[in-house]
């Protein structure tokens, strides 16, 4: 598997600046893919050890990145309202 490096991230971070937010569903189903699999780095990174400051640097990535691929573009499935303010808060 690969992880997602300092310039993995900006790669990443570039290509999503560069999409429209109504992607094409074949594009759709590659962002899902991708969002699957930053998800299963981070479960994995989430059980291992976090005690040096690079695993650290490397969840922050891997959070901003789901965060795009699933809130931004939509393909969390319908998580994405667990982002959202609730109307009681």
């Amino acid at each position: 598997g690969w992880t997602v490096s300092k310039t993995r991230a900006a790669w990443l971070y570039g290509l999503a600046a560069r999409l429209d937010r109504s992607v094409h569903r074949d594009d759709a189903v590659v962002l899902y893919r991708l969002l699957k699999r930053l998800t299963m780095i981070r479960a994995s990174t989430a059980m291992s050890q976090r005690d040096s400051d690079d695993d650290e640097e490397m969840l922050a990535r891997l959070n901003t990145l789901i965060l795009i691929f699933g809130v931004y573009f939509e393909q969390s499935g319908g998580y994405s309202s667990l982002m959202e303010p609730r109307a009681d808060e």
